[in-house]
């Protein structure tokens, strides 16, 4: 009985140790080929996504962007592109913007809105530093942007102020959203400690170096016009101190010919006045109130805000 018992377990495990082998071998040949499989079907979607970059970016006519190298992650899904040099055509401007890189990853999916999230990071624009931190979230209706812990250099965007030179580190927090055909709402907080408007000639006048160092501008909209609830230029030591408030109504088609309404007290140091001896002559027979601002409206647009008109305080 016990002979017959032992045979039994013997007989047993020579059939375990059989089928173990089995199925190692088994288990080595499909993952080889899940090896294979999964790279020649990520071979096909790469070529398919770097063919969708060309098309959609290189062969877009009315607005070309290129670059030099596109790379795609998994373990994050995403894709870094470097070198990229966005058309003047996209900007409407004689020169190009460069970019050093641009990363977009996919997050978990939102709730809260309902939707499909991304992060994205664009680093040194133009050669200068400036970094842009954005979250956004996409469905079939709208789309929403958060933009935080972005600094632009503000010579990074030269191309884009046209004739008018502003140096300086902006900081930008905001929250956007869009559908596919306009703007339906914003919240927007700009900061800076070290603005400079350098020496230059602006509709004919000679400006001085301006360097106003402080701006807080605090602006929203709920599809409409823009409010600008909060504009604040300057410290007690620039050369310039301002404050304003009012509208800018957005041109959907040129941004430069959106109209502005804005209403400003501005104060000018005796040493300004003295270098700029032509802006008596905008200032006319206005008369400053007691803290020594001038009252004065801007109804002009973004690409010629005109001179201000002074008003009574």
């Amino acid at each position: 009985m016990q002979e017959t018992m032992s045979k039994n377990e013997n007989n047993i495990q020579e059939e375990t140790y059989k089928l173990n082998k089995k199925t190692i071998f088994l288990i080595i040949v499909l993952s080889f080929s899940s090896v294979i499989i999964g790279f020649l079907a990520n071979f096909s979607f790469e070529d398919k996504i770097y063919g969708l970059l060309q098309s959609g970016l290189k062969k877009n006519r009315q607005c070309p962007i290129f670059y030099k190298k596109a790379q795609l992650s998994y373990f994050l899904p995403g894709l870094e592109l470097s070198g990229l040099e966005v058309s003047g055509r996209c900007l409407r401007t004689p020169d190009a913007l460069t970019i050093k890189s641009a990363n977009v990853s996919l997050g978990l999916p939102s709730v809260a809105p309902i939707g499909i999230s991304f992060s994205s990071k664009i680093d040194k624009i133009n050669g200068f530093d400036s970094t842009l931190n954005i979250k956004s979230i996409h469905n079939f209706s709208t789309q929403y942007l958060k933009l935080e812990e972005t600094r632009i250099n503000l010579e990074s965007l030269r191309p884009m102020l046209g004739p008018v030179s502003i140096n300086g580190n902006i900081d930008i927090e905001a929250l956007v959203s869009t559908d596919l055909k306009a703007l339906k709402d914003l919240d927007i907080y700009l900061r800076s400690k070290d603005l400079v408007i350098p020496s230059q000639i602006i509709q004919s006048f000679e400006i001085p170096t301006l360097a106003i160092n402080n701006l807080s501008l605090k602006a929203s909209s709920d599809g409409g016009p823009i409010e600008i609830k909060e504009l604040i230029l300057g410290t007690q030591d620039s050369p310039i101190r301002a404050k304003a408030s009012g509208i800018i109504d957005l041109d959907k088609i040129n941004i430069k010919r959106s109209k502005l309404e804005i209403e400003a007290q501005v104060k000018f140091s005796p040493e300004f006045i003295e270098q700029f001896a032509i802006l008596n002559l905008i200032l006319g027979n206005g008369q400053p109130d007691e803290q020594g601002f001038y009252h004065m409206r801007i109804n002009g647009t973004l690409g010629n805000p005109g001179t201000p008109i002074i008003v009574k305080p």
